[in-house]
């Protein structure tokens, strides 16, 4: 007869099983989640992780605030990393300023699509999440809000046209005769 582990001796052991066999206690972890949520019962289950998960925001709210806030973070870094530390059109490097910008003027739509049909659309961070997921597609660019709003309803931006004025005008003592 075989005496049972102590405590001590049965944690490395099950780490290295776990290690060993990482693939397949996933995949049968994976395979029971789905079976579960898309079974008979699925709705029942999404809404029992729904109710566990807004009890856990109510007893720890301070936990919560500062995951989200760190997990933002983190998508706001990767976003700039992936398009760029500065306002496309004035260069504002301010990061509080700084906001992603669709370059073909179809966020309302990006952000429907997103959010499948409801009311409302996704939020930024929703948005961020599927950038990332597909890889930080090209049609995306980082402007400052001023520059964002100036250009909302097709028009160009302010600097552009300043920049304009400002090459067109020859320097001092130039054409003249």
């Amino acid at each position: 007869m075989t005496l049972p582990r102590t405590p001590e001796q049965n944690v490395p052991y099950m780490k290295a099983y776990y290690q060993e066999h990482k693939e397949v206690l996933l995949a049968k972890q994976c395979a029971y989640a789905k079976e579960r949520l898309l079974g008979p019962d699925g709705d029942h289950v999404r809404n029992l992780r729904r109710l566990r998960v807004k009890q856990s925001r109510q007893r720890h709210p301070e936990t919560w605030r500062r995951h989200n806030a760190e997990s933002r973070a983190r998508l706001r870094s990767e976003m700039f990393a992936a398009y760029g530390n500065d306002c496309a059109c004035c260069g504002d490097d301010r990061v509080e300023f700084l906001t992603l910008d669709h370059i073909n003027r179809d966020g309302a739509q990006h952000r429907r699509l997103l959010n499948k049909g409801r009311l409302r659309g996704a939020n930024t961070r929703q948005v961020l999440f599927d950038l990332k997921r597909r890889g930080w597609p090209e049609g995306f660019r980082i402007m400052c809000m001023n520059c964002n709003w100036a250009t909302r309803y097709g028009a160009a931006c302010p600097h552009e046209e300043m920049y304009a004025a400002l090459v067109s005008t020859p320097p001092c003592g130039v054409g003249d005769s």
